[in-house]
């Protein structure tokens, strides 16, 4: 009985709720990717395979988003750190143009406005198109069979490796290679014009295609094949990407058209492609036909093309493919994390694992000591350091790498309301009396902060209930980013008010330290800014409101100390000079 109730107070710790929240979490991917076969290992398939339309904002719009990573859209200078002075080639029917039209438009508007004017009233329509601007170029191939000459050229020069930048030999051997290959697979060609033989002519072209898609787009000559250069640049692997047969809006065709362009027939043929082997498959954008699910608006009257936003959607769905990775390298900030492999930094393994080494050590000192009565609390230097390993690791864990996965935030006001109600009953439901065994100290702030002997606390707020109190605070905080609830007016004014208590309930507790006690000594400076210092330090790069509460309130502090010591400056510089005497640390002066 008392070993059960050993393990219901371990399970009710916060150690327990942390080891069993990570078994879990480890368990759940293990499961996905070992036995459901759902392996993604850089999330490249859940940007190209699958994706939803975000909810409505107050204005109305939406974004697509990949299930289980985040895109981004990519502006003219992005596509030029990307491409590299490489070009873009397109090729396919006029649904194929439309991302080129998109891409014309990304690099240059207004040039793009001329031009689309120019080749409507020219009916060049059916030609093939070049657009050079700031460096970059956006070549279109008019090929809705796949059998023209100009495909068979591009295709001969394409190479998935581009070497790393400064490689003169292997620029000039592959330097006429594209980035990036959009092909638009000939199905509506097929079904329009070949008869009872159009599946026989669309597997015809398609297999035109099939050598240069035999690999995976994250194995072999892929994601997985970048290279690094000590510099950190990256290699990043050219791309040919298979667009599916358009789904058009079947009620809109013109009555020529749908007598031969009809469900059965795009079926068949998109079908045809499906079973195509998985390193076939995974070059196919299946989210193109997925964007015009529920969006009969963003279709033009003939039920064939698209709108502009969609097909900037598609064209930026191929552009995260292919630029992603070398994004990532340039910017460790990037947002995107799609088609993303981390670049290697064995700066971070080392440090972790010299933190861990240290600790183990640490620990083995610890059960190794014969001293009775140590100098200092080694049990709880060793849990501090511990704890502190743990989240460095974890915060490795679920940000620089791919088995958590990364999606945008909404704002939904019932999850939000719901979660924080748990949150409160969760926090009074551990709310117990603080008990001590005799000879034993709490692991608080009390500990860290070197209270003077006979101080209670304030008063009128002791330190266990302002602890409490800011505990409860920040993890409404939390809450508060995790629903992205920043755009919400009364949860943004309800958050500012949780910061201003907590800044308020730290002075006082400060201030009233220092009136009672006047306890004026540079160890007490010194343990006030390390505890404030180190949690600002470990919140760094966080996103949270109270990122920089730990530098405010540990100017806070020192400012307060200045004005209670006032009036006795004689006694303050004394302490001062008999501390640093003594050789007791540094403080804010």
């Amino acid at each position: 009985m008392g070993r059960l109730r050993k393990i219901l107070t371990w399970l009710r710790s916060l150690y327990g709720i942390t080891t069993i929240a990570v078994i879990l979490i480890i368990s759940i991917q293990w499961y996905q990717r070992v036995i459901s076969g759902q392996y993604d290992p850089y999330h490249c398939q859940a940007l190209l395979h699958n994706g939803t339309w975000s909810p409505s904002t107050s204005g109305g719009s939406r974004k697509w988003e990949p299930k289980g990573c985040r895109m981004v859209e990519y502006s003219r200078g992005a596509l030029h750190d990307c491409l590299d002075d490489k070009k873009v080639v397109f090729v396919g029917d006029s649904t194929i143009r439309q991302i080129f039209w998109a891409g014309v438009r990304r690099l240059d508007p207004k040039q793009a406005k001329n031009e689309i004017k120019g080749v409507l009233a020219s009916e060049r329509k059916h030609e093939d198109m070049v657009f050079e601007a700031h460096g970059l170029m956006l070549e279109f191939i008019w090929d809705p069979w796949l059998n023209s000459t100009a495909l068979s050229n591009i295709l001969e020069a394409f190479h998935p490796s581009p070497g790393l930048p400064g490689e003169i030999t292997v620029r000039e051997k592959w330097g006429s290679s594209a980035a990036l290959i959009i092909i638009g697979a000939p199905g509506l060609w097929a079904a329009r014009y070949g008869g009872y033989h159009y599946l026989d002519l669309f597997k015809r072209g398609i297999a035109s295609i099939m050598p240069h898609i035999s690999n995976s787009i994250d194995g072999d000559n892929g994601l997985s094949s970048l290279s690094w250069n000590s510099q950190g640049a990256v290699g990043v692997g050219n791309q040919v990407l298979l667009a599916p047969v358009q789904v058009p809006e079947y009620s809109n065709l013109a009555p020529n058209r749908s007598r031969t362009i009809t469900p059965k027939r795009i079926e068949e043929m998109n079908e045809y492609l499906s079973q195509l082997p998985t390193n076939q498959s995974s070059h196919i954008p299946w989210v193109y036909n997925q964007l015009l699910v529920g969006l009969g608006e963003d279709q033009e009257a003939d039920g064939l093309h698209v709108s502009d936003g969609v097909a900037a959607y598609k064209l930026d769905i191929a552009l995260n493919a292919r630029c992603n990775s070398a994004a990532r390298a340039r910017s460790p900030s990037f947002r995107g994390t799609c088609c993303i492999v981390e670049p290697a930094n064995g700066q971070r393994f080392l440090a972790l694992g010299s933190f861990g080494i240290i600790m183990l050590a640490w620990s083995i000192s610890q059960l190794m000591m014969l001293h009775p009565k140590p100098l200092l609390r080694y049990d709880l230097i060793t849990k501090i350091g511990w704890i502190c390993l743990f989240t460095l690791a974890w915060s490795w864990f679920c940000d620089r790498t791919h088995y958590i996965g990364k999606a945008e935030r909404h704002y939904q006001q019932y999850e939000f309301v719901k979660h924080c109600i748990f949150w409160i009953g969760a926090s009074l439901a551990t709310l117990v009396r603080t008990r001590v065994p005799a000879g034993e100290t709490p692991i608080t702030a009390a500990v860290f902060q070197r209270d003077a002997p006979g101080y209670r606390g304030p008063g009128f707020l002791s330190r266990d209930h302002s602890d409490e109190i800011k505990g409860v605070m920040q993890g409404f905080i939390l809450l508060y980013h995790y629903h992205a609830a920043s755009q919400t007016l009364w949860v943004y004014k309800l958050v500012r008010l949780f910061i201003s208590a907590y800044f308020y309930i730290s002075g006082y507790g400060h201030t009233m330290y220092l009136l009672k006690t006047r306890d004026f000594s540079l160890a007490r400076v010194a343990a006030t800014r390390t505890m404030s210092g180190s949690g600002a330090m470990l919140r760094r790069g966080c996103r949270l409101g109270l990122k920089g509460s730990g530098g405010a309130c540990s100017s806070g502090f020192c400012s307060r100390l200045r004005l209670s010591g006032l009036r006795r400056w004689r006694m303050v510089l004394l302490r001062l000079l008999l501390d640093a005497c003594r050789g007791r640390g540094l403080g804010c002066w």
